[in-house]
């Protein structure tokens, strides 16, 4: 890659990484890592993926069992996004995705994408 294309691609990557909204999503994220109720109910959300997985190699996919197993699920999902954290942490996140969403659009927006499609 050239030697000024890269620089100019790291000086993006830092004026990102000191950008207030980049530095607010890595804060709570962070936060959420270390926090031991978004830990039990993220694990308490992977349990239940386990175990419908699991019942999804015993059971046909219409068995009124893996209903059960897919509400637990659900409800492991509710419970750990309705905690403050994980709601800043996903507020936080749309920002900062909207930022990124705006510097494709301006980075690609020459850039013609016919991959795949037929002329």
């Amino acid at each position: 890659m050239e030697q000024g294309l890269l620089d100019k691609i790291l000086d993006l990557k830092k004026a990102l990484d000191n950008e207030d909204i980049v530095k607010k999503l890595n804060d709570i994220e962070l936060k959420m890592e270390n926090d031991d109720i978004v830990k039990a109910h993220a694990y308490r959300l992977d349990c239940a993926c386990i175990q419908y997985s699991d019942a999804l190699k015993i059971y046909d996919i219409d068995n009124p069992i893996l209903k059960t197993y897919h509400d637990k699920i659900n409800q492991a999902k509710i419970e750990l996004d309705g905690l403050n954290i994980v709601k800043q942490y996903y507020e936080s996140f749309r920002q900062v995705r909207k930022l990124y969403d705006e510097i494709n659009s301006i980075v690609f927006k020459d850039l013609n994408l016919s991959i795949g499609k037929k002329e």
